[in-house]
């Protein structure tokens, strides 16, 4: 893109906007290897580990997608995250209903990603 100096602001951020949904599967596969790690381990002794590796990427989609125009990608990110942050913070560790809210919302994080 810096090699491209007549372009108008426009097309650069439809450029940077297209760089970011091609980059989206590959984000996508490290949120999910971080999920399937963290159901792996509920209510073993790493799961606050696991949480805070699903956190990491989870909160980057979620101050990003909407920067690039995925709003609904990052409002879903944004839940998952409050949610993470609300297990971390209980005792008993992940509810079984969280871990269905959680479940249901990394669906709906999956099919938002696909139909970028």
């Amino acid at each position: 893109m810096a090699s491209e100096p007549n372009l108008s602001l426009q097309e650069k951020v439809r450029m940077l906007r297209e760089r970011y949904t091609n980059s989206v599967g590959e984000k996508l596969t490290e949120i999910n290897e971080a999920y399937h790690k963290l159901v792996s381990d509920v209510g073993g002794d790493n799961q606050t580990a696991a949480i805070d590796g699903l956190v990491a990427p989870i909160h980057k989609m979620a101050g990003s997608a909407p920067t690039f125009g995925c709003t609904d990608l990052g409002e879903i990110a944004s839940k998952i995250e409050g949610l993470l942050l609300s297990c971390k913070e209980s005792q008993g560790g992940i509810s079984k209903e969280q871990e269905t809210e959680l479940s249901g919302l990394m669906e709906a994080l999956r099919q938002t990603a696909t139909n970028i």
